[in-house]
């Protein structure tokens, strides 16, 4: 089959490491990371079409997609990177101050090994033939639009934005379009209602269901969404996109978190955010956009009701606008 080639640039820092918890990963991105990248979004868009997917054969589905060990040929699709340009930095800007050993914050930032924004990497997938391109393309718009990659992900770092190589755009195919140029939150809430409700019917039809429409579902604070143990996204209501622009750094502080709520991550008990938190340029700087999924069982620490926690993070963060307005 033909191959598929794209560039990814990182318009955030890539906080990427090796064996060295403290030190770059000396190859930049990875295949490894990609992969893992691209089976949090599949899980998080199938999760949200199949109410009962655990049952229903996630992982079957996943293999379709990704391969499995189960299968003769595990992989499906082969991938070479090429490093195009990085530059790596020992003490990039966390977005918050360090702690003592007690615990108080002091007045020092917290920094972290990485590559600067603005690294830029071509990837080049080898698909094999029992594999569906669209499907494969579509997650990894989802990636492209509204994930990361590497380390403190959900917090805007490793935000990527998928280019065009050498004006071929394997994404066409799909009627998805490649990140363009935006110019202010509109252009994104625009771009993102329509890569998102094309990923939907694109799904639909590969899974072979009917129900649910992206465009039409309910809104986040509307309804609760399938108890699952992963990440989902189930409709235009989960995304919601920042009012402003901030100059890199503020953007990164403003949507550092919530230190005092567990429903939004902790250490102690470990658990994931529900909040993916990327960022997008704009003429002006960056612009975050924050997917949530709703999480069910959880206690938290402050009070607050998970909603709550939700809707206060958000307006911190300056966001307000969600897609299905």
């Amino acid at each position: 089959m033909n191959p598929i080639q794209f560039n990814v640039k990182l318009i955030t820092p890539l906080l990427m490491h090796g064996s060295n918890p403290r030190a770059c990963d000396p190859i930049g991105l990875t295949g490894k990371a990609l992969r893992g990248s691209w089976r949090f979004w599949f899980r998080a868009m199938i999760g949200g079409m199949v109410p009962d997917i655990l049952k229903e054969g996630l992982l079957k589905h996943e293999g379709e997609v990704f391969g499995s060990s189960d299968e003769k040929i595990g992989a499906k699709f082969r991938m070479v990177i090429e490093n195009i340009s990085s530059n790596k930095d020992k003490a990039i800007y966390g977005g918050f101050k360090k702690k003592d050993r007690n615990g108080n914050v002091t007045n020092e930032d917290q920094t972290f090994a990485g590559y600067k924004e603005d690294s830029e990497f071509l990837i080049k997938i080898l698909p094999r033939k029992n594999i569906d391109r669209g499907v494969l393309l579509s997650t990894i718009w989802l990636w492209g639009n509204l994930g990361g990659i590497g380390q403190r992900t959900r917090r805007g770092f490793g935000s990527p934005v998928i280019k065009s190589v050498n004006n071929s755009d394997p994404f066409k195919q799909c009627r998805l379009c490649i990140t363009p140029e935006f110019h202010g939150s509109v252009d994104i809430e625009n771009h993102l209602k329509e890569g998102l409700s094309r990923c939907w019917e694109i799904f639909k039809a590969w899974l072979g269901v009917t129900a649910g429409d992206m465009a039409t579902n309910p809104g986040p604070t509307d309804r609760g969404y399938w108890n699952a143990s992963f990440f989902t996204l189930n409709s235009l209501g989960q995304v919601a996109v920042g009012d402003n622009s901030f100059p890199l750094n503020q953007a990164i502080e403003k949507i550092h978190g919530n230190h005092h709520c567990n429903l939004l991550g902790s250490f102690h008990p470990r658990m994931a955010s529900p909040v993916f938190t990327r960022l997008h340029k704009v003429d002006t700087g960056f612009i975050p956009v924050v997917t949530w999924s709703k999480q069910s069982g959880i206690s938290n620490n402050c009070g607050q009701n998970h909603t709550d926690c939700i809707k206060e993070y958000l307006n911190n963060a300056g966001v307000t606008k969600w897609l299905n307005r």
